[in-house]
Protein backbone atom coordinates (compact mmCIF):
# COMPACT_ATOMS: atom_id res chain seq x y z
CA UNK A 1 0.00 0.00 0.00
CA UNK A 2 1.36 3.42 -0.96
CA UNK A 3 1.93 5.95 1.77
CA UNK A 4 -0.90 8.43 2.02
CA UNK A 5 -0.48 12.11 2.74
CA UNK A 6 -2.65 14.32 4.93
CA UNK A 7 -3.77 17.38 2.97
CA UNK A 8 -5.28 20.56 4.36
CA UNK A 9 -7.46 22.86 2.26
CA UNK A 10 -6.58 26.31 3.64
CA UNK A 11 -9.71 27.82 2.09
CA UNK A 12 -12.02 25.36 3.82
CA UNK A 13 -10.28 25.18 7.20
CA UNK A 14 -11.74 27.48 9.87
CA UNK A 15 -9.17 26.38 12.50
CA UNK A 16 -11.94 24.95 14.73
CA UNK A 17 -9.38 22.43 16.13
CA UNK A 18 -11.80 19.47 16.04
CA UNK A 19 -9.20 17.44 14.15
CA UNK A 20 -6.51 17.94 16.80
CA UNK A 21 -8.89 16.74 19.49
CA UNK A 22 -9.34 13.43 17.67
CA UNK A 23 -5.67 12.60 17.17
CA UNK A 24 -4.64 9.82 19.57
CA UNK A 25 -0.96 10.16 18.69
CA UNK A 26 -0.40 13.88 19.23
CA UNK A 27 0.37 14.47 15.57
CA UNK A 28 -1.90 17.50 15.39
CA UNK A 29 -1.35 20.45 17.66
CA UNK A 30 -2.66 23.98 17.99
CA UNK A 31 -0.17 26.79 17.44
CA UNK A 32 -0.85 30.14 19.02
CA UNK A 33 -1.57 32.89 18.23
CA UNK A 34 -4.34 32.24 15.78
CA UNK A 35 -5.05 28.62 16.78
CA UNK A 36 -3.43 27.27 13.62
CA UNK A 37 -3.47 23.48 13.29
CA UNK A 38 0.02 22.01 12.79
CA UNK A 39 0.98 18.44 11.83
CA UNK A 40 3.99 16.53 13.16
CA UNK A 41 4.50 14.04 10.31
CA UNK A 42 6.71 11.82 12.48
CA UNK A 43 3.71 11.08 14.74
CA UNK A 44 1.01 10.74 12.07
CA UNK A 45 -0.19 7.17 11.52
CA UNK A 46 -2.60 8.12 8.70
CA UNK A 47 -5.52 6.64 10.63
CA UNK A 48 -7.98 9.21 9.28
CA UNK A 49 -9.64 10.16 12.59
CA UNK A 50 -8.85 13.82 12.00
CA UNK A 51 -10.37 13.65 8.51
CA UNK A 52 -13.58 12.14 9.91
CA UNK A 53 -13.74 14.81 12.64
CA UNK A 54 -13.57 17.72 10.20
CA UNK A 55 -17.04 19.06 9.57
CA UNK A 56 -15.69 21.46 6.95
CA UNK A 57 -14.07 18.81 4.72
CA UNK A 58 -10.78 20.66 5.00
CA UNK A 59 -8.68 17.53 5.58
CA UNK A 60 -8.16 14.55 3.33
CA UNK A 61 -5.84 11.60 2.85
CA UNK A 62 -4.43 11.13 -0.64
CA UNK A 63 -1.72 8.98 -2.18
CA UNK A 64 1.34 10.83 -3.38
CA UNK A 65 0.16 14.38 -2.63
CA UNK A 66 2.89 16.92 -2.00
CA UNK A 67 1.24 19.46 0.31
CA UNK A 68 1.11 18.32 3.92
CA UNK A 69 -1.10 19.80 6.60
CA UNK A 70 1.95 20.78 8.62
CA UNK A 71 3.28 22.89 5.80
CA UNK A 72 0.07 24.86 5.52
Amino acid sequence: MAKRTLNKDQGACVECTACAGQCRFGALSIARPGFTVRLDVSKCTECGRCVDACGYRALGLAAGALERAGAA
